[in-house]
């Protein structure tokens, strides 16, 4: 029996991983923020263009995943992360 798997990584699975990622950080911070497993979340982003494209071609995944009820990118100062080499400043908050 052969098998022959292709291990060439995509623009798309370069993509879903850097929303995987961003889910990972943001739950990590809502934890350190002792905020409530279903509490809804603003969030500001401070990153490059990559990281901004993969959040909006997952935009759902993530929101969900997050519980995100609005998103922006802007400066800001926050927690600084690098998401699969993309230098990130993330800043979240307990919608009111």
């Amino acid at each position: 029996i052969v098998v022959a798997l292709d291990t060439t990584i995509t623009e798309d699975l370069k993509e879903e991983a850097i929303a995987r990622e961003i889910v990972n950080k943001i739950n990590l911070l809502r934890k350190e923020k002792d905020f409530d497993v279903t509490d809804r979340i603003h969030v500001i982003f401070d990153t490059t263009d990559v990281l901004k494209k993969s959040y909006e071609n997952h935009k759902k995944y993530i929101d969900h995943e997050i519980l995100a009820t609005l998103v922006k990118f802007e400066k800001c100062e926050g927690d600084s992360f690098d998401i699969n080499g993309q230098k990130t400043i993330i800043n979240i908050f307990q919608e009111k």
